[in-house]
């Protein structure tokens, strides 16, 4: 079984449909492949924590606004001209959404939860803690997607994945980890351009300023050097300040990104 086949089955493992052959197959891929046991592993919190929001019914007033909400746009689709409104609507989802069905079906299931919870506790005045507690759901449920994404074939996924990533405000290691790979070994320059920024966004951490030391002594792209050359000029740590004079003290430097390096540099001291 390969990787991709066992992630599209994790929705029917955990919920205990496969059947006797398939969950061999599964189980025994389990033991050889650990970025498939992690994946298993970050579904399964997240159906966990799916699990533990309480179930809500709708006040009658919160079901009269929603009704209402509902009608207006219904009067505002049917006075589009051609359907223009809900073709933008589909862009802007497809744009938004992972187009992997389980991630999609997690993430519907716990926005819903997250809407109807909310909408019921601001009636009351009442329920911070558990707001709170959705909140943190929801960014596991990020950060799980962003893993997800960020281990496909695909270069547009990939992407994707990184900038998901951008939205979990306290990554895991095993997201910084996923994040720091990507930046090494990405074969595509936008991809690793755009693991630069993200983790631009959680740069007090050591293991972001290892990473990007690392990735500057192997990055091969102008483009990417010069955006690893402002990330560790803004960390301003010595280590980073290091890296930036060993990387300038090289041959072959393409010289527009050997003057940013010094100006990086010189601006850092």
């Amino acid at each position: 079984m390969k990787c991709q086949g066992l992630r599209d089955l994790i929705p029917d493992y955990l919920t205990g449909e496969l059947a006797h052959e398939a969950l061999r197959e599964f189980e025994a891929h389990l033991t050889q492949c650990d970025g498939c046991a992690a994946e298993l592993k970050q579904t399964e919190l997240t159906w966990v924590a799916l699990g533990r929001i309480p179930e809500v019914e709708p006040g009658s007033e919160l079901r009269g606004r929603f009704y209402a909400m509902l009608g207006d746009e219904k009067r505002r689709i049917a006075r589009a001209e051609n359907g223009s409104w809900l073709k933008r609507l589909d862009r802007w989802a497809e744009s938004w959404m992972p187009k992997r069905p389980a991630v999609q079906v997690t993430m519907a299931v716990m926005l819903l939860a997250v809407g109807l919870v909310a909408g019921t506790q601001l009636e009351t005045g009442q329920g911070d803690d558990e707001i709170a507690q959705l909140r943190g759901e929801v960014q596991q449920m990020q950060e799980t997607v962003s893993l997800s994404l960020l281990n496909q074939p695909s270069t547009s996924e990939r992407l994707r994945g990184v900038n998901w990533s951008a939205k979990v405000s306290e990554p895991s290691e095993a997201l910084l980890t996923s994040l720091t790979n990507t930046l090494k070994s990405d074969p595509s320059v936008n991809v690793r351009l755009a693991a630069v920024d993200a983790l631009a966004l959680f740069r007090d951490d050591p293991a972001v300023v290892d990473a990007a030391t690392k990735a500057l002594a192997l990055e091969t792209s102008p483009t990417v050097q010069i955006a690893l050359i402002d990330l560790l000029a803004a960390i301003r740590e010595k280590k980073a300040l290091d890296a930036l004079r060993r990387f300038v003290d090289e041959n072959n430097l393409n010289p527009s990104v050997k003057k940013h390096a010094e100006d990086g540099i010189s601006n850092s001291i």
